[in-house]
């Protein structure tokens, strides 16, 4: 499986660079890659673990993929951002040679995904895995059951947390779990819910990401995820919108397009989002691609500054630079004046 990923990562990449695709395919090709792994790692994982701990009690497990995973849009060298969720009564028990209760089954699962997914071989490792946007984050469970999650989701999760399941995506596992999965993602959706509770959601998580961005991070024109008008503050707004505009498509084009047919984004506003988010998007799969750090046209060589100008459209550095500055400003204003126009409407959506 690591030998086929690299392969196929390697074949993406030559045809970006080839320009026998744009970024959009590219970002879509590394998520349908990301999702046959883990389709086809999912039943090995648990075939190995039944061997000593019996088939998984009640429904089995789903995996779940949050963030860019969820959306279908990966670069080069993505973590992925996964939730577990198994469907079973708490007080099930497997039946193999050494049984577990249906809880610890599914932990000691999901710690073998992990560690099929990142220990590191002779083939290297195959993702890194990020389980932050599980219920309770860092200090929940890593798999859920879906009875908790429900209730998690419509008595307990925060604003922001809806927020990311707008852009959660079933990836493998039973289509009963599955079915039952998207009823909940569904209906907390499609919850009727204050704009101003919303909109205070928004406002906390940018100020949070503010405090957290170093200053010199800030600052870099090169930057492109963190900082206001930027990737992360982007995405957060659109999904904020989708949540009011209760718009069930993952794609961040789909959700800013429903939100503006509401009304909760100014076409302008919509506009200026848009290019500034096809833009940042560009420079991060050529940044994932040709540097392994964090990209800087002084250092990244001048065939990668070369295949970004190619790629943006622009004549030199310096006019693409000014365009990111340019449009880092525009979506800033635009935020803000999404912020304030619908933190003082009345009413639910």
């Amino acid at each position: 499986m690591r030998r086929w990923k690299k392969e196929k990562h390697f074949q993406v990449g030559v045809q970006h660079l080839r320009g026998l695709v744009d970024w959009t395919q590219a970002a879509a090709s590394y998520a349908e890659i990301a999702d046959a792994v883990l389709i086809c790692i999912w039943p090995r994982v648990i075939r190995q673990f039944s061997e000593r701990h019996g088939t998984p009690p009640g429904e089995g497990a789903a995996i779940v993929g949050m963030g860019s995973l969820g959306a279908g849009a990966l670069t080069a060298q993505s973590d992925l951002d996964l939730i577990v969720i198994f469907d079973c009564e708490d007080a099930a028990m497997s039946t193999g040679p050494r049984t577990l209760a249906a809880r610890q089954y599914f932990a000691r699962l999901t710690q073998s995904l992990i560690s099929a997914l990142s220990s590191r071989t002779a083939e290297g490792d195959l993702y890194s895995i990020d389980m932050r946007l599980r219920p309770s984050g860092r200090k929940g469970p890593v798999a859920t059951s879906l009875a908790a999650f429900e209730h998690y989701q419509h008595q307990v999760a925060w604003t922001w947390e809806h927020m990311a399941l707008t852009r959660a995506r079933h990836v493998t596992g039973p289509d009963g779990v599955e079915a039952k999965f998207e009823q909940i993602r569904t209906s907390v959706i499609n919850k009727k819910r204050q704009y101003s509770s919303v909109m205070d959601a928004l406002r906390d998580m940018r100020a949070r990401l503010s405090e957290n961005t170093a200053t010199n991070r800030d600052r870099d024109p090169w930057e492109v995820r963190l900082g206001k008008g930027r990737i992360l503050d982007i995405e957060l707004a659109v999904q904020a919108g989708a949540l009011l505009a209760g718009e069930q498509s993952r794609s961040h084009d789909a959700q800013l397009s429903a939100a503006e047919a509401a009304g909760l984004f100014r076409p302008n506003e919509a506009s200026a989002l848009g290019r500034s988010h096809t833009a940042l998007r560009q420079l991060l799969q050529v940044a994932r691609l040709t540097v392994e750090h964090i990209f800087s046209p002084a250092t990244a060589g001048e065939g990668a500054v070369s295949f970004l100008l190619r790629q943006t459209g622009q004549d030199n550095i310096r006019e693409l630079e000014n365009l990111l500055h340019c449009q880092r400003e525009e979506c800033r204003s635009a935020i803000d004046s999404f912020l304030d126009r619908n933190s003082g409407k009345g009413g639910d959506n």
